[in-house]
């Protein structure tokens, strides 16, 4: 999962939240979504610490560059991180 970070349009992305989401994504490179989980609340909860948020088009990019350079398996765990992720969301 190392090639998403040297996509070009990333540049307009701030190093503090390049640094989060290598962390993230080094973290949850082949776990389960359940074992991914937690790690993506500690990330966000860490990011709100430090003052970040990312907007929905870097989002959308991270999550695109993340599954394009994932194998099937991991894509499809993605995807059910995804699912969990915005279900939690709906029932806040």
């Amino acid at each position: 999962m190392n090639d998403w970070k040297q996509d070009p349009r990333l540049k307009n992305i701030i190093p503090e939240k390049l640094q989060l989401l290598e962390k993230l994504a080094s973290g949850i490179h082949g776990k389960s979504p359940n074992e991914a989980m937690p790690l993506l609340m500690a990330a966000l909860s860490s990011a709100k610490s430090q003052g970040l948020s990312f907007t929905q088009e870097e989002m959308n990019l991270i999550i695109e560059l993340f599954k394009s350079s994932a194998s099937k398996e991991e894509a499809e765990r993605i995807n059910k991180l995804l699912n969990i992720f915005n279900k939690m969301g709906a029932k806040s």
